[in-house]
């Protein structure tokens, strides 16, 4: 890694708290946005034309997001010095999987719906870079998740008590289940299984006192059993064991990954590959059949598979490079239409985020898809060596959304609160492996051991 510039003052990695209250409020503005329904229009679904309007990209929605990215954009050339310093730490997957949306352009279907989606996931990029080199410290993403998160939770359990027409479902196939503020029930699941994982890496890694972690516990539970979204319920009682299992194990797991990927490993690809062999390989509907019956779903998933089929019927004709971008699932106008014909009802997804990635930006796509996966865990191991609760929390969101987009497609949707998270944790490990080397540059001679310094990644000098 390279040494910081010269002309980089020593002040600049003293405690920071510039644009501190600023950006959290620009975090917490993204996740509302990320939730809840267009135009703000509660207690309904959103019909056709909406979602076709929001997929599109609405003068609404350029008015709505156009001035946060500008702002964390703004914030990156205010910090150049620091974020030309951590660009060899970034995720350069992530960053070559990014431009390579933007270059779809030159060969997707609708162009201008490439452009749109490409402008907004990057400043996506951008925002949480700027979230990341101003106001920075170790907790700082936990902290602000937590409280973020938990805001909308107890805004949608409002709603649900004060207004239940417009915070619970009253469509035939979900009436009862709860939505609060945001789409849908699956949303208010997805979000109360992730802010679960948080509290819960709060209560494993003592940062909270448990008179805060059990109500925060409580409340995530709460609305993720009135939500009962079978999905959330699985991945975030997975990524909460994923936590405890990591911090609260009577084993010492630390600099022992290798280990742990390899029981794992052990636990379950072998027991499959000995099924395989002795018994015949079975088919998808017989391994997902007995599973999904126990959640009272179909072996089809709910419809899933037969969208499946018919977006890779459409891939194999631009299997390598994807048709764009943002460009396909545009309702009845884009070339998803053709399977909301097929089907008789208009999807907005592929309710699989790894076929969609495939779909949009070919081969070339899933493999910086794949890289991008390696390299955050690789990140990962190396935060872990030195900070096993920031390690861990990252972890579970992390197999929480591999796991996820099985079933929903997420990648790359900057519309949904857990492609925000996921973004926003890869450029925060991408901080956080920055912690050990800046705080060998700052570390205060002796003579200066008299006051109490700050180190380069926010962090106090013992941390």
């Amino acid at each position: 890694m390279a040494p910081l510039p010269s002309s980089s003052p020593a002040s600049a990695w003293q405690r920071d708290t510039q644009f501190r209250g600023l950006l959290a409020l620009l975090l917490t503005y993204l996740l509302l946005l990320a939730v809840i329904p267009p135009n703000f229009e509660f207690g309904r679904y959103a019909a056709a034309e909406d979602l076709t309007a929001m997929a599109e990209g609405s003068f609404w929605g350029k008015v709505q997001f156009l001035p946060v990215l500008m702002i964390g954009a703004a914030i990156v050339l205010w910090r150049y010095q620091l974020a030309v310093f951590m660009v060899p730490s970034l995720n350069l997957p992530l960053v070559a999987l990014l431009l390579w949306c933007l270059t779809s352009m030159l060969w997707s279907v609708d162009p201008a719906a490439t452009l749109r989606r490409s402008v907004k996931i990057i400043g996506f990029f951008a925002l949480f870079w700027a979230l990341c080199l101003a106001a920075w410290h170790p907790r700082r993403f936990e902290n602000l998740v937590r409280g973020a998160a938990s805001l909308l939770l107890l805004a949608s359990l409002g709603l649900v008590l004060v207004k239940p027409a417009w915070g619970v479902t009253d469509y035939v196939e979900h009436a009862g289940l709860w939505r609060g503020i945001m789409q849908n029930k699956n949303t208010l699941g997805n979000v109360s299984a992730l802010t679960l994982i948080v509290w819960v890496q709060a209560w494993a890694a003592r940062r909270l006192p448990l008179r805060w972690t059990l109500p925060g516990i409580g409340l995530c539970l709460l609305c993720l059993l009135g939500a009962r979204s079978t999905t959330a319920i699985l991945c975030g009682g997975l990524g909460s064991l994923i936590v405890i299992a990591l911090l609260r194990a009577p084993l010492d797991l630390r600099g022992r990954w290798l280990g742990v990927w390899m029981i794992a490993v052990i636990g379950v690809v072998l027991p499959i590959w000995f099924v395989a062999v002795f018994l015949g390989t079975p088919s998808v509907t017989g391994v997902i059949g007995p599973i999904a019956g126990l959640f009272g779903k179909d072996a089809t998933l709910t419809g899933r598979s037969d969208i499946w089929v018919l977006v890779l019927d459409y891939w194999r004709d631009h299997a390598l490079l994807g048709s764009g971008y943002g460009s396909f699932w545009l309702g009845l106008k884009g070339p998803s239409g053709v399977i909301a014909e097929e089907l008789g009802w208009i999807p907005f997804q592929a309710h699989n985020g790894y076929i969609d990635i495939l779909n949009e930006l070919g081969l070339v796509g899933l493999i910086l898809l794949a890289a991008w996966f390696l390299v955050h865990l690789q990140g990962l191991r190396e935060v872990h060596r030195f900070d096993p609760p920031v390690a861990a929390l990252h972890l579970a969101l992390f197999v929480y959304a591999l796991i996820y987009n099985i079933s929903e497609s997420v990648w790359l949707r900057p519309l949904n609160f857990l492609d925000v998270l996921v973004m926003y944790s890869t450029v925060e490990i991408s901080r956080q492996r920055l912690r050990p080397r800046l705080a060998q540059i700052s570390r205060p001679a002796p003579r200066q051991a008299a006051g109490t310094p700050y180190g380069a990644a926010g962090q106090r000098a013992a941390s």
